[in-house]
């Protein structure tokens, strides 16, 4: 081994301690690597939490390189609307006049299914996608990814499950339905685009 990567390395934190539990043996498996070894852990959405935990979690001799939060290839808009009628007049007004293809994110699978049904009624390629739980769904959603990736949808109505893992070059917007949990969360999801 040349090198040992672990990307997306805040997931280690997140759900490393009660959801994927297998994450905690990472350090045993850097611990039996060669003292040669280097060992790289990547994320962009790393607060000062998160890093204490991987510093804790990969080992204490881990050393922390952090670039700028920015991105200079996004523009951040906030809109203050309120209501789900002022949010779906917003969105079908403006995701005609947006370049390219796009995501918006829904907290659930019934706004996904709801919004998305909406833009399809008004002319816009548009697909509600989130874990469906049956292989059938899952095949579905492989087909939903190859349409936007091929740019036969405008927009991807999404849960988070659209998220890391998933790789479109050229995505030229994120919109939020509604407010992501925590701050972190929307750093992930805007970095989509």
């Amino acid at each position: 081994i040349g090198l040992f990567v672990i990307d997306e390395a805040h997931c280690i934190s997140d759900w490393g301690h009660d959801f994927r539990l297998e994450y905690g043996k990472l350090k045993m498996i850097i611990g039996q690597l060669p003292a040669n070894v280097p060992v790289l852990a990547t994320t962009a959405t790393a607060n000062d939490r998160v890093v204490a935990d991987l510093q804790s979690q990969l080992g204490g001799n881990v050393f922390v390189s952090r670039g700028p939060l920015t991105r200079e290839s996004l523009y951040i808009q906030v809109l203050n609307k309120p209501g789900k009628t002022e949010r779906y007049a917003w969105i079908l007004q403006n995701v005609p006049k947006l370049p390219g293809s796009g995501i918006i994110y829904c907290l659930t699978q019934r706004d996904c299914d709801y919004l998305a049904e909406f833009l399809r009624q008004n002319g816009i390629a548009a697909a509600a996608y989130y874990s469906r739980g049956t292989a059938e769904g899952e095949v579905l959603n492989h087909e939903i990814e190859e349409d936007f990736k091929n740019n036969r949808l405008k927009v991807i109505v999404a849960t988070i499950k659209l998220g890391m893992g998933y790789d479109k070059g050229d995505i030229a917007f994120v919109i939020h339905y509604q407010m992501p949990s925590n701050i972190v969360s929307y750093y992930q999801q805007i970095g989509r685009a």
